[in-house]
């Protein structure tokens, strides 16, 4: 499935997936923070010690992931590789690098 909105890939599909299976959610844990910019862009906590998943800056944080709208759909829909992107400076990590690692499972449809 092709994914053509952040917003909605964010608060449907990435939502769905850990409030569809909270357990493997906490295995990944942490904080992280989604600074997406571009039109239907914004900003969403992840937090997968609770999980929830929530609009806005987060209060604390273990990991922010910073990109446009068109890189992170790029990654999500399989079109950008997560290390690529990483070494171009299309995606930025900042704060636990080891952690952001760890997102690759519930990004990836068929890892998750």
């Amino acid at each position: 499935m092709s994914h053509t909105s952040v917003s909605t890939y964010i608060n449907q599909v990435l939502k769905a997936r850990i409030d569809g299976n909270p357990s493997r959610a906490k295995t990944i844990g942490g904080v992280f923070e989604f600074v997406l910019e571009g039109d239907d862009g914004g900003i969403w906590t992840l937090d997968l010690n609770q999980p929830t998943l929530v609009d806005g800056k987060a209060e604390k944080m273990n990991c922010r992931i910073r990109m446009t709208n068109a890189d992170f759909l790029g990654l999500v829909n399989g079109t950008l590789g997560a290390m690529d992107a990483f070494k171009t400076g299309k995606l930025k990590v900042e704060g636990n690098l080891a952690m952001s690692l760890k997102l690759q499972v519930l990004l990836d449809e068929k890892g998750w």
